[in-house]
C-alpha cells in the first residue's frame, strides 16, 4: 500500500503545472499523505532542471513544507521557512536554497502553504 502510494504522488507531482512568476517558474501546493522524499525529490528535479522556486506542502499526522530555490536566486530558504512555521508551531532547517520543515497541525496546511506563497510573492 505505501509503494502504491508513493508512486500516485510522484505522478502528481509529475503532472504539477508551473506558475510564471517575475520571469521565473514557481511550483507550489499542498497535498495529502505524499512522504517526505517523494517531494524532495520532486523539488530538487523542479529546481536543477528549469530554475524553478518551489513550496511544496503534503499532510498527514503533521504537515511538512519545502522550501526550494535555485541558487542564483537570492532566497534565505531556511530563513522563510522558519518564519513562515513559527506562528504554527513548527520549524525546520536546511541549506540556504532548500529547506524541510513542518508543523504539528494537519489542521492548518492550507494556511501554511497561503503563508509561504505571502512571504515569497508568489500569490495569485
Amino acid at each position: 500500500m505505501r509503494e502504491s502510494l508513493r508512486k500516485s504522488g510522484k505522478e502528481v507531482l509529475r503532472n504539477l503545472s508551473p506558475r510564471a512568476i517575475g520571469g521565473r517558474k514557481a511550483y507550489s501546493g499542498l497535498f495529502e499523505g505524499i512522504d517526505k522524499k517523494t517531494l524532495i525529490d520532486a523539488a530538487n528535479l523542479f529546481v536543477k532542471r528549469e530554475g524553478a522556486i518551489c513550496v511544496l506542502a503534503s499532510r498527514d499526522d503533521r504537515v511538512l513544507l519545502i522550501i526550494a530555490c535555485h541558487p542564483q536566486l537570492d532566497i534565505d530558504c531556511v530563513k522563510v521557512l522558519n518564519e513562515i512555521l513559527l506562528p504554527f508551531g513548527g520549524r525546520g532547517g536546511g541549506q540556504r536554497h532548500f529547506a524541510v520543515g513542518g508543523s504539528p497541525d494537519p489542521a492548518r496546511g492550507e494556511e501554511v502553504l497561503e503563508s509561504a506563497l505571502d512571504v515569497l510573492g508568489l500569490s495569485s
